[in-house]
């Protein structure tokens, strides 16, 4: 099983910040920019993510 981590991805739950997904996947809210870095396609407002939406966790 040779998952690659660059390949994850993660949907958006209700109430979640780029804060709490950063920590979700790296123990720390300090990657949220690179969250968000991934995903400027698709994330218009950094504070209001979208309910559903799947994001790239780089």
């Amino acid at each position: 099983n040779t998952s690659k981590k660059a390949n994850r991805t993660y949907v958006v739950q209700p109430g979640d910040t780029l804060f709490s997904i950063s920590r979700k996947f790296y123990k720390s809210p300090k990657h949220w920019k690179q969250i968000l870095e991934a995903n400027r396609k698709n994330i218009r407002d950094a504070k209001k993510l979208t309910v559903g939406e799947t994001l790239l966790i780089p």
